[in-house]
């Protein structure tokens, strides 16, 4: 969703929701980086769809700041997961060692 709004102050001003970008009189600004003397040249309107923009890119920001600690949270568990199976698999690798040497053992005492 891309709005294009005229100003008296500036000429054209593009806001890119895409990329969350202003474009003013040809000069790309990031939303978070816009200078002060650049929004000062905003009018009311253009200013008011500035903060939207700004609230929806923070917003935005804490959207992915969580799926990253999810990711982070489901990684761990997966490792605590493969953790528990190995500590499994080797006890169980021990007892078959240790059932082999005794049937092992048992062969050779009966001959």
């Amino acid at each position: 969703m891309a709005i294009c709004v005229r100003s008296k102050f500036i000429g054209n001003v593009y806001f890119n929701y895409r990329n969350y970008t202003i474009h003013v009189d040809g000069v790309s600004y990031e939303v978070n980086t816009i200078s002060p003397t650049v929004r000062d040249e905003l009018d009311w309107e253009q200013e008011l769809e500035f903060q939207f923009m700004l609230l929806d890119y923070v917003r935005y920001q804490e959207y992915l700041e969580a799926e990253r600690i999810k990711a982070i949270e489901d990684r761990e568990k997966i490792i605590r997961l493969a953790a528990t199976m190995s500590k499994i698999f080797r006890k169980r690798r021990e007892k078959e060692a240790k059932t082999n040497k005794k049937r092992k053992w048992d062969d050779s005492s009966s001959s």
